[in-house]
């Protein structure tokens, strides 16, 4: 990448946060558990045993020395990260996205000083 870029932005999904297990949030459920476990799956066929896990991946950035966002971790230091989730889909919601938007702007911030 570095023949061709200055730059490298990723922003990769390592894991959900509510396979079904989270009162409220995608009700534990055989097709919940299903999809989940497909997912995994699939990206085990797709990436082979060289996929690298959540844990791994941070690993790497910090020894690299990369500049690393880790909205994970950033969520969970707020009260309640749940509530950044939309109740019926995978995703942030817009409270969710406005704050991931203010702390990778703060962050890049940081990096910039």
């Amino acid at each position: 990448m570095s023949e061709v870029a200055d730059e490298l932005f990723v922003v990769q999904e390592n894991d959900t946060r509510f396979p079904g297990l989270t009162p409220g949030h995608y009700p534990a459920s055989n097709v919940y558990e299903d999809y989940f476990r497909n997912v995994k799956e699939a990206e085990k066929k797709l990436f082979g045993e060289n996929y690298r896990n959540y844990y791994e991946v941070v690993d790497i950035i910090k020894n690299l020395n990369i500049p690393f966002i880790d909205l994970k971790n950033e969520f969970n230091k707020l009260p309640e990260p749940i509530d950044l989730y939309s109740k019926k889909f995978f995703h942030l919601n817009i409270s969710g996205y406005k704050t991931a938007a203010e702390l990778i702007n703060e962050k890049i911030k940081e990096f910039e000083q």
